[in-house]
């Protein structure tokens, strides 16, 4: 027995009009046509395109304006995050689950990153940011001082699709991922700035394996058994 399509109407102008942005290659800023343009094109109403057009709004592909055409938008990190967080809910799946996926995609980072660029251009992006975690004041600058190393790392990886998983996974977790932090004491913390120096030193050094090794070495601190999930 075939499976009963839920999709409405909208549902599939909308992806319609994505296939459509992806063949017209519409970047940023780009309007789209006039919704009776496209009404023909898709053979719909008015209608339809607007509510397909709002939908992709809301997830952020377009943004209105009064009076004019859509323009095409990069939906931001906050935006899949939030996808994840309903998704997450909707199916229960455990934070602990996304901070394991979050640990792994980590581990890879650190290993690309300590391949690209040169010992000179990774000491610029990184020894600023692990100054600042170093000398964050409080537990909220050292949260976003450590989320601007990490993601410093991921941008060094050169693998636009893994920053961007990774920056989604912090946006549906940044709940999780605060408490974590404010609940560390200060052996804890110490330890942990530890491992971020001999995570940045191996990137600089361009050591892949001691970098992989000192990022799987982090996350055991903030899950303990993660390693055994490295290794099956």
């Amino acid at each position: 027995m075939s499976m009963v399509s839920r999709r409405t109407l909208t549902d599939q102008v909308s992806e319609a009009l994505l296939q459509f942005i992806a063949d017209e290659d519409l970047t940023p800023g780009d309007a789209l046509p006039p919704a009776g343009e496209l009404a023909r094109r898709f053979d719909v109403s008015n209608v339809v395109i607007r509510e397909a057009v709002a939908k992709l709004a809301g997830l952020g592909v377009l943004s209105r304006r009064q009076g004019r055409e859509p323009i095409i938008s990069l939906p931001g990190s906050d935006v899949l995050g939030e996808i994840l967080s309903i998704h997450a809910r909707q199916e229960r799946i455990l934070r602990s689950d996304f901070l394991v996926c979050r640990a792994a995609l980590e581990v890879e980072s650190a290993g690309l990153a300590a391949q690209h660029g040169s010992p000179e251009s990774r000491t610029a992006v990184l020894k600023p940011r692990m100054d600042t975690l170093r000398d964050a004041g409080n537990r909220a600058a050292t949260i976003d001082a450590d989320l601007a190393l990490h993601l410093a790392v991921a941008d060094l990886s050169k693998n636009r699709a893994l920053k961007v998983i990774l920056m989604s996974i912090m946006d549906a977790i940044s709940a999780e991922l605060t408490g974590r932090v404010q609940g560390q004491g200060a052996s804890t913390r110490e330890a942990t700035l530890r491992h971020h120096e001999a995570i940045v030193e191996a990137i600089i050094s361009g050591d892949v394996p001691t970098a992989r090794q000192a990022m799987i070495e982090h996350f055991e601190v903030a899950l303990p058994g993660f390693t055994g999930t490295m290794t099956g």
